[in-house]
């Protein structure tokens, strides 16, 4: 009976390690099972972030494509516009080219108008000379003849003759 009760010992003892063992093991499974869950969780969240981080980057890049559409337009815009500018600057000038010729022409035309009138105004003050002071001034009966009727003035070349507004004198 001694054996036997030594095999019951030996079982027992056995069966004790085997459950220290196995009580050793399932602790470590459970910390191993812990870990992967913990690792599984963590794994989800990196996911998801990820996949929030791309949803944010692929609106960006839609906005962003949407921006450069948007500048690619204002900017072509602008260019119509300062096309558009350069070419009434250009008119501009061409117009402001002809005006200053014109206005040269018109003071030209107005400086010769000037001297005219002012040989007129003279013609018109030599006839009111009266005719002795004239032949006192004369020296000779020849010349008291000729200088004795003022001459009216001779129209310059532009004009077109009396009477019809456009006259210019010499």
């Amino acid at each position: 009976m001694e054996g036997c009760l030594n095999e019951g010992k030996l079982a027992e003892e056995k069966i004790r390690s085997m459950a220290v063992r196995l009580h050793t093991e399932v602790a470590e499974l459970r910390r191993n099972l812990q870990l992967a869950v913990d690792l599984k969780l963590r794994a989800e969240r990196e996911k998801r972030d990820a996949q929030e981080q791309v949803d944010t980057l692929l609106s960006e890049l839609a906005g962003t494509r949407s921006d450069k559409a948007k500048l690619r337009h204002e900017s072509q815009l602008v260019m119509t516009n300062v096309n558009r500018w350069i070419t009434e600057q250009k008119h501009l000038q061409d117009s402001n080219g002809t005006l200053k010729a014109e206005v040269k022409r018109l003071k030209e035309v107005g400086d010769e108008k000037s001297r005219d009138m002012e040989r007129f105004k003279a013609w018109i003050r030599d006839l009111a000379i009266p005719q002795e002071e004239r032949t006192r001034v004369n020296k000779s009966p020849k010349e008291r003849q000729i200088k004795s009727t003022p001459q009216p003035p001779q129209f310059s070349k532009n004009s077109k003759g009396p009477g019809n507004g456009s006259a210019v004198f010499c």
